[in-house]
């Protein structure tokens, strides 16, 4: 499905005014909780770990969406719909500057439709069918590696281009 599509079927819509000021809070709120609760739990959950490290990921694209665009998501296909409207709307030269200018751990967040695919491939396999063949130990070092590498730098870099708005 193309950017288009997802408003054709009401995946994306636009945002009204009245609604936008809601809709803020709730994504801040889920945002912050699962990125709290990714943290948190490693050494207990490793595999709700990296779940909630995607869904913070997922929860502050949308709201830096909202807030840039004011586009809102729903279901269906609201996981793959928020990603092609990184893809299409966010190019490397509206970050590049963040990218050039910040952290070494930015410079691996280069296209931000691509991390976010890749949080929820990890969130995908987590959740539904692998690591079962993992012990505790391996999966809460996945975990950490995701946490580190994937989580904590994207969510840096969007708060980085909320904080420019």
């Amino acid at each position: 499905m193309y950017y288009e599509d997802y408003f054709e079927i009401g995946t994306i819509k636009k945002v009204s005014f009245i609604e936008k000021k809601d809709i803020k809070l709730f994504l801040e709120y889920t945002f912050k909780d699962n990125q709290y609760t990714s943290k948190n739990i490693i050494n207990v959950h490793p595999r709700w770990s990296i779940i909630s490290g995607y869904y913070a990921m997922h929860d502050i694209s949308k709201l830096f969406l909202l807030e840039e665009y004011d586009i809102q998501f729903t279901k269906p296909s609201v996981h793959d719909a928020v990603i092609k409207a990184l893809k299409k709307l966010i190019r490397k030269k509206d970050i590049i500057h963040l990218i050039e200018d910040a952290d070494k751990e930015f410079k691996k967040v280069q296209k931000l439709d691509y991390f976010l695919s890749k949080g929820k491939e990890h969130r995908e396999k987590t959740q539904y069918y692998t690591m079962l063949s993992f012990d505790e130990k391996q999966i809460q070092e996945i975990a950490e590696e995701f946490n580190a590498n994937i989580v904590e730098p994207y969510i840096k870099l969007i708060k980085r281009l909320l904080e420019e708005k």
